[in-house]
């Protein structure tokens, strides 16, 4: 899958999204892990769900992820099956094998109250156009 982001790209964030609602799978959000990094990624998993990385791919819910994604090298965290709880999610890169995610301990699954909203808009750079996430 085409990384929807580059590094260094500005985003808009939309920080009212998730007052009301959950976010959800597919949802680009920004957060910080461990009270220190700000993070931008997207949300494969979300409360409820049981996540598995088997062989370099995502389960699921013991369903393989559907989509155009590059094989994991390094399933991390997410070798073994990991239930989430409530307000937990899981996020990933959309550039897998080169990204901080929540296959890595300093990560981890991500709490709601950890993020700070969803990324609604990508600004311009570096030839790049303008565009909605």
């Amino acid at each position: 899958m085409e990384s929807s982001l580059v590094h260094g790209q500005k985003v808009l964030v939309n920080r009212t999204a998730y007052l009301l609602f959950s976010p959800g799978r597919g949802d680009v959000v920004v957060f910080k892990a461990g009270g220190t990094h700000t993070y931008i990624k997207r949300i494969v998993a979300v409360p409820g769900d049981t996540v598995q990385i088997i062989d370099g791919y995502l389960y699921i819910n013991g369903e393989q992820e559907q989509g155009d994604y590059e094989k994991m090298a390094d399933a991390g965290l997410l070798a073994t099956e990991v239930t989430l709880g409530e307000n937990e999610y899981v996020v990933l890169g959309d550039n897998r094998n080169n990204s901080e995610d929540s296959r890595v301990s300093s990560v981890g699954v991500v709490e709601k109250s950890q993020i700070s909203g969803r990324v609604w808009l990508a600004l311009p750079y570096g030839g790049s156009k303008m565009k909605p996430l």
